[in-house]
């Protein structure tokens, strides 16, 4: 977390700033239409409402720019906060508190998945051509994994990838 409070200040400036302008606003838009009325008699003159016009139209600007500073404040709001893309197990941090950290730099955290895992194998030379024989059948593989300290959990899944190249330690 970043300190949110300078941020949460802009939010809520640009928030106020906004409901100044469309009040000023709501206020034009009534003169506007009013001068209209009244200018049709030759009360106001055209100059009068063509004023009036264009004091609609720069707070009509004035409201939509408003409107970009609040998403720019929320969005300034939520880089405050470091969260994972993803739901998983953290490893040890890679940062401490007060490191100072940019974007593109230093991982922070390694976050390993749960669920779905993806394991990467090797199979034997020997089986890689009736691999690709069943692939070429099917269009997918099933994948069974266990672990030796829990044979007894099985998590099935898919082939999703084959390499194109074979080991060189075992073939």
């Amino acid at each position: 977390v970043i300190d949110p409070r300078p941020f949460q200040a802009d939010l809520e400036q640009s928030q106020g700033q906004l409901k100044s302008d469309q009040a000023q606003l709501s206020l034009n838009e009534r003169n506007l239409q009013r001068d209209e009325q009244i200018g049709q008699q030759r009360f106001v003159s055209a100059q009068q409402i063509d004023v009036d016009r264009a004091q609609v139209e720069n707070l009509q600007g004035a409201v939509a720019k408003d409107q970009a500073s609040i998403d720019l404040a929320k969005l300034n709001l939520e880089y405050c906060y470091v969260r994972s893309p993803n739901d998983g197990r953290t490893g040890r941090r890679l940062v401490d508190p007060g490191n100072y950290v940019a974007a593109g730099g230093a991982t922070l955290v390694n976050i390993q998945l749960q669920d779905p895992v993806y394991v990467d194998f090797t199979i034997s030379e020997n089986d890689l051509a009736q691999l690709r024989e069943n692939m070429r059948q099917a269009s997918t593989l099933k994948v069974e994994v266990q672990t030796p300290s829990k044979p007894e959990i099985v998590k099935t899944g898919k082939l999703s990838f084959l390499d194109n190249s074979v080991s060189t330690q075992s073939g």
